[in-house]
């Protein structure tokens, strides 16, 4: 990594407590609609071999990206 490459990193994984409380939140929100909207019936999920079409599969797969980025950041999500 370069040295500029580095300094523009550094904000982020040095956020005062506000800005950490921020980020948790605006995480949790956007755990909780994806869950939530994967999570709707859908007629395609019913007939996917997997039960799970590939647009519900795709708003779980953010889900997980979103808890490994809060997890990378040492941000504790509340509980689902």
């Amino acid at each position: 990594m370069t040295p500029n490459q580095r300094s523009m990193a550094d904000p982020i994984t040095h956020l005062d407590d506000a800005e950490r409380d921020t980020l948790r939140q605006a995480l949790d929100d956007a755990i909780d609609l994806r869950a939530r909207t994967a999570a709707e019936p859908c007629p395609d999920c019913v007939t996917h071999p997997a039960l799970l079409c590939p647009g519900h599969a795709a708003e779980l797969d953010w889900v997980s990206l979103y808890k490994e980025l809060a997890h990378d950041l040492r941000i504790a999500l509340r509980p689902a």
